[in-house]
């Protein structure tokens, strides 16, 4: 979700400046000499360094919202709100000097705030506070901490200063909804408006196309 000084038409506005600009990526050509097969050359895309920047005091939320399978055996959205993920931008560094610039600057350009589902408080939010450890969820790549034959304390890791790991670029380049690309496509998806039960039917459809939802469909034809 995204939160723009100037309220939702001022949000609607940058998105649509972002779609519009030309040029979003630019590709560069890199030769490479290898003794098997001779000189080959390969293409590599970047970002424009040019992009359109929303202003300071920006917000950028992460919701994740819990789903169910109900006694009919259908994804159901529920009301309960298991993690939400601020980051808000205290200022915006130009790209331009990232490569000069000290990791610092970028560290402090961003404020990161988290509330996560307590059970003990009955799945009520509470604030994540500073320092504060876990272990990882997010990026764990299907790892079970619990399971695996490292020390458990490998897996744990300071909540709030973890964000800035994947979101230390300066304004939209640390955006990962945009700057994460691919699937064979040279160019960052388009961000256009859209609704919470839009994203809920995308999750649904998604999980639909998943092997473990076919093996559970056969375990549950099984037992029904």
């Amino acid at each position: 979700m995204l939160r723009v000084p100037g309220g939702r038409n001022a949000a609607i506005s940058y998105l649509q400046q972002l779609r519009s600009f030309e040029q979003p990526v630019v590709c560069k050509t890199e030769s490479s000499i290898d003794a098997t097969n001779g000189t080959s050359s390969r293409e590599t895309f970047s970002l424009s360094r040019d992009l359109p920047q929303f202003p300071t005091n920006t917000q950028w939320a992460l919701i994740r919202r819990m789903c169910v399978i109900d006694a009919e055996g259908r994804i159901q959205v529920t009301p309960l709100t298991e993690s939400i993920q601020v980051r808000h931008y205290l200022e915006i560094p130009p790209e331009s000097i990232r490569s000069v610039a000290t990791q610092e600057i970028f560290d402090r350009a961003q404020q990161f705030t988290e509330f996560v589902m307590s059970r003990r408080q009955g799945g009520a939010l509470r604030l994540i506070v500073e320092g504060e450890k876990e272990f990882r969820q997010f990026m764990s790549m299907g790892t079970d901490a619990f399971e695996s034959s490292r020390a458990t304390s490998d897996f744990q890791h300071d909540v709030l200063k973890s964000c800035a790991t994947c979101h230390s670029g300066p304004g939209i380049y640390s955006v990962g909804t945009y700057t994460i690309f691919g699937n064979g496509s040279p160019l960052p998806p388009e961000l256009v408006e859209g609704r919470p039960e839009r994203e809920a039917e995308a999750t649904i459809s998604w999980k639909h196309q998943q092997i473990e939802w076919g093996l559970l469909q056969g375990l549950w034809d099984q037992t029904n």
